[in-house]
């Protein structure tokens, strides 16, 4: 129907609410939800699709429309609904801060299966790329896990990705390292000595034979043989010399030069080394899949990871899942791990503990951006839509960048409840980068200072404890969570020292109460696993809990918010 016939119909209230629902998405999904949109199109004397313009119709076909959504990961920022942009954005802050004279720095960004680790490290790498001060390594271990060695293929690929970028001195000198492993210096060696006798000693021994006979003929035939030898021997030579050498990139290759070389490892590092310093741009390797790879690939791979490379100035993000990783170390070490157990820990933190510097779990999303999101995969995205979030999240910037201090951006984002959510949460998302920034995390630092008396006595663990409360803070704010220093504080030292404990918890919040509680616990809390039940009664757990010298406890309320700010 036209323009100018839809005007003859009377309009009243269900019209003009129904044509607000099909403008707003937003105050479509809220009649939606309560049945009410579906009751006011049945209330109507006439069919809405009579009633409607052309561009009505459209607006009200595309919402009942339910494309073909895809499974893979994201790769343009913009089709994000779920805050994992702003999350890589956040990881690329952190990334950016890290000195450029540092050892190797390995991250985990650890969540389950389908949480978006794929999606994030696709964002992370386009802020790298933008960047235009990082040579980027994409690495698939599920891909990769055939080869073994694990360092080689890591080792190659970064050579392969990267080559581009060295001089011709370097490539040189990469390929005579990689020709020399194969033993290359016995070969010549032997080829010599064959040249040596063609050449030489067979000649020499004609010319002082006698003439007579057939000795002058057989010296002639041998120094003709002795050449074609020498000339065979020489290309046979070069042939498995390349072969047993890293030159064509052979896994064989890898483990002859282990077998056949006096401390191979420490060759290895040092040329991995001299290779990350030859390239111009800081190098980082992002490892994806590794929660795909059999057990014993997994643990290898670690290994590698935390001697081969551990001093080279590369940066390692390692996306995988937390539990799948401490499996493998579990079957691995499944003799020894139950004799060394330590309550509230998994015998693979001890490992994950180590090969990682800093951990973060994949963001929670809160209940308005899940039904955002549904709400987004059975329809299209309309331009109208992006280019708003566009404009949003411009202003987000605009307003995020005025802010001084810590206390300014929270500010912010309280002041940003009153506005639209999708307004609403460009502003939570420009909030989370800013709180990357170096001046607020060395802010964070001396707040966190005090929370000294619940960590262990390990110089380490204060860095730890800033890396955790920061991630955890980013997560806090994606999850649209209320952030107490204190609680979060609390919390997230928990999981970093009890992570079984707080896992627990998470289920079963209504346990926090018990943990102050005197007697048996095996009468007291006969539902507490075994392992645990040690820890309600620990005294170092009881003084955190209790708050400490700060004298204000650990609330339930908090947990059950912030056991709500991760995706697993």
């Amino acid at each position: 129907m036209s323009s100018e016939e839809a005007m003859d119909h009377e309009l009243h209230g269900r019209l003009v609410i129904i044509g607000l629902a099909l403008l707003d998405p937003y105050l479509r999904r809220q009649l939606e939800s309560c049945g009410a949109f579906e009751s006011l199109i049945k209330e109507l004397r006439e069919p809405l699709s009579d009633i409607l313009t052309d561009k009505g119709l459209t607006l009200y076909e595309l919402h009942q429309s339910v494309p073909i959504c895809q499974d893979n990961a994201l790769s343009e920022p913009v089709e994000d609904m779920l805050g994992r942009a702003p999350f890589a954005r956040y990881l690329f802050a952190r990334i950016s801060m890290l000195p450029r004279d540092s050892a190797a720095y390995v991250i985990h960004l650890c969540g389950p299966w389908g949480s978006g680790k794929s999606t994030v490290m696709n964002f992370l790498r386009d802020e790298l790329e933008n960047s235009g001060e990082w040579s980027i390594v994409d690495y698939n271990a599920w891909q990769n896990q055939h080869i073994d060695p694990p360092w080689w293929s890591l080792m190659d690929t970064v050579f392969q990705k990267t080559k581009g970028k060295l001089a011709l001195k370097d490539l040189i000198h990469e390929w005579c390292w990689r020709l020399g492993t194969g033993n290359m210096h016995y070969l010549v060696g032997g080829i010599v000595l064959v040249w040596v006798l063609a050449f030489i000693v067979i000649p020499l021994i004609g010319k002082k034979a006698p003439d007579t006979g057939y000795i002058p003929f057989l010296s002639g035939e041998f120094e003709s043989i002795g050449k074609i030898f020498a000339f065979v021997v020489t290309i046979w030579g070069a042939i498995i010399g390349a072969n047993r050498s890293l030159l064509l990139g052979s896994s064989q290759a890898a483990e002859n030069y282990i077998k056949l070389t006096s401390d191979p490892m420490a060759n290895i590092r040092n040329h991995f080394n001299r290779l990350i310093e030859r390239i111009p741009q800081r190098v980082i390797i992002l490892i994806d899949d590794l929660d795909r790879c059999q057990s014993e690939y997994v643990v290898k791979f670690l290994e590698a990871v935390q001697t081969t490379f551990r001093d080279a100035n590369v940066v390692i993000v390692v996306a995988a899942d937390y539990h799948w990783l401490n499996a493998c170390y579990e079957e691995i070490y499944e003799k020894i791990g139950p004799k060394i157990s330590v309550p509230g820990k998994p015998f693979g933190f001890f490992f994950l503990e180590k090969a990682f510097r800093f951990s973060t779990p994949m963001p929670g999303f809160p209940e308005d951006l899940k039904n955002e999101f549904w709400h987004d995969l059975l329809q299209a995205r309309e331009k109208d839509r992006i280019d708003e979030m566009i404009d949003y999240r411009t202003k987000a910037k605009e307003v995020i960048a005025s802010t001084s201090n810590e206390w300014e951006v929270n500010q912010a984002v309280e002041r940003s409840e009153e506005l639209p959510p999708a307004e609403r949460r460009a502003i939570v998302e420009e909030a989370v980068v800013r709180l990357a920034a170096p001046d607020i995390t060395m802010h964070l630092e001396h707040n966190l200072l005090p929370y000294k008396e619940f960590l262990e006595d390990n110089p380490r663990a204060m860095k730890r404890l800033v890396n955790s409360y920061s991630a955890n803070r980013a997560l806090a704010l994606l999850s649209e969570t209320k952030i107490d220093l204190h609680q979060l504080a609390l919390w997230t030292i928990i999981q970093s020292r009890w992570p079984l404990l707080a896992e627990y918890l998470e289920e079963h919040s209504e346990m926090l109460s018990y943990i102050s509680q005197q007697g048996d616990m095996s009468k007291v809390l006969p539902e507490v696993p075994e392992s645990l039940k040690t820890l309600f009664v620990e005294p170092e757990v009881r003084n955190l809990v209790s708050g400490g010298s700060f004298h204000v406890p650990l609330e339930k309320s908090s947990i059950v918010s912030y056991s709500l700010i991760h995706a697993y």
